[in-house]
């Protein structure tokens, strides 16, 4: 027997490999609302290896402002426009810490982040009831 053919043998008794992603997705917009001219879909998959490293910076990234603080959520339009725990920070933290947030998705995009967005704009002809009567971003 050849040196391939034993290859293929040896490889055929392993188990296959399966890499395995974690989803994140979030929404702007309402579909149900037709004055909502634009409903965007955008998200993360990310290697299930990589989520620990990624935690870990978002963590370093809180403790660093605020080292005794709950866990907090980093979402970018309260930081941006300073709402709910971002009341009382200051501008200048807010967007350091944007800053940083984006640094640190950008990291970690090379070892296993795909990020990834759809942007849908509803006219009338898109956003018409199916013949069912539900939307369609219901089906």
């Amino acid at each position: 027997m050849g040196f391939l053919f034993e290859t293929l043998r040896a490889q055929a008794h392993q188990p296959p490999f399966f890499a395995l992603y974690i989803l994140y997705l979030d929404e702007s917009g309402n579909p149900d609302n037709p004055a909502d001219r634009h409903f965007v879909l955008g998200g993360a998959a990310v290697f299930e290896q990589t989520t620990f490293f990624l935690t870990r910076d978002l963590d370093n990234l809180q403790r660093k402002y605020w080292p005794s603080s709950q866990p907090i959520e980093f979402h970018a339009s309260p930081i941006r426009s300073g709402k709910g725990f971002w009341r009382n920070v200051q501008a200048n933290t807010r967007l350091a810490v944007l800053d940083e947030l984006g640094l640190i998705i950008q990291q970690s995009n090379k070892a296993g982040v795909v990020l990834f967005a759809a942007v849908i704009e509803k006219d009338a002809h898109v956003y018409a009831k199916t013949p069912s009567g539900s939307q369609p971003s219901r089906l």
